[in-house]
Parts: structure tokens; sequence; C-alpha cells
């Protein structure tokens, strides 16, 4: 319970986290274009949250739309050499993709 429960509260920072600083700039943007326009500072800059929040959708489903087209293309590639366990193929590839990340990871500078 405790190791799901730590699990837990890392998942709800990923979750909430992001859209906490998207909103925190919005807002500072929005307060920004309320002085421009009490001609405090010069012009006034384009919100852009529906950009902002369509960028990071984009970069939290990129990676699952990824591992959904390699995993489909290691089943058809398993499929044409008749070999009927394509998910342990596509376990196999995942776990040599994370020792590929583990090992580029140890060699990165602290």
């Amino acid at each position: 319970m405790i190791l799901t429960s730590i699990v837990g509260i890392s998942w709800a920072f990923a979750l909430w986290v992001p859209f906490a600083i998207i909103g925190r700039e919005i807002a500072a943007r929005q307060e920004r274009n309320a002085n421009v326009n009490e001609g405090e500072i010069g012009p006034p800059q384009q919100d852009q949250a529906g950009a902002i929040m369509g960028l990071h959708n984009t970069s939290i489903s990129m990676p699952q739309i990824i591992a959904a087209v390699t995993s489909s293309i290691i089943f058809w590639i398993a499929k044409a050499f008749g070999s009927e366990d394509g998910i342990g193929w596509v376990l196999r590839t995942g776990g040599c993709a994370a020792l590929v990340a583990a090992w580029l990871s140890s060699r990165m500078e602290r």
C-alpha cells in the first residue's frame, strides 16, 4: 500500500504540476496585457492558451502514439515470420529500449 501511494503521489504531481505551471503563465500574461491596456508598458502579447495546452497534450500523447505504432509494426513483422509470440517480441523490444535508455542516462554528465 505504501508503494502504491508513493507512485500515486508522483503520478498526481505529473498530472497536476504541468497544468499549474501553464495556468500560472497564462495568468501572468493576462496581467501583463491588463497593464498594457492601461498604458503602463509596451504592446500587448497575444494570449495563446489553446496553443500552449495543445502543445502540452501533444507532448503527452505522442509517446503513446509512437509506442502503439511501433508495437503494431512488431506484431506485423512477427506474424510475417510465422511467430505467434507477438506480445513477447513487443515486450523484449521494450526491454531492450529500456536498457539502452538506462545506458544513455548513465553516460549523462551531472
